[in-house]
């Protein structure tokens, strides 16, 4: 079952996850084009959208930028 959480900060370094950013400038992907790893956080952003310096941030962390 997921675990749904609500952070207000990006989760440690976790070996074997992967940070996905819901987002309007995301690429569409399929879940199989995605890196398979063993646990997946999915960030999902404010109703106005997230700010490019947040933007920024995630990336320099290596989130992978999806939409639907």
């Amino acid at each position: 079952m997921p675990e749904i959480e609500f952070r207000d900060s990006f989760p440690h370094d976790e070996r074997g996850s992967q940070n996905i950013l819901l987002d309007t400038t995301g690429a569409i992907m399929k879940l199989t084009e995605m890196p398979q790893k063993d646990m997946i956080h999915l960030w999902v952003g404010p109703e106005g959208g997230w700010s490019e310096s947040e933007r920024k941030k995630m990336k320099e962390n290596g989130f992978i930028f999806v939409r639907f």
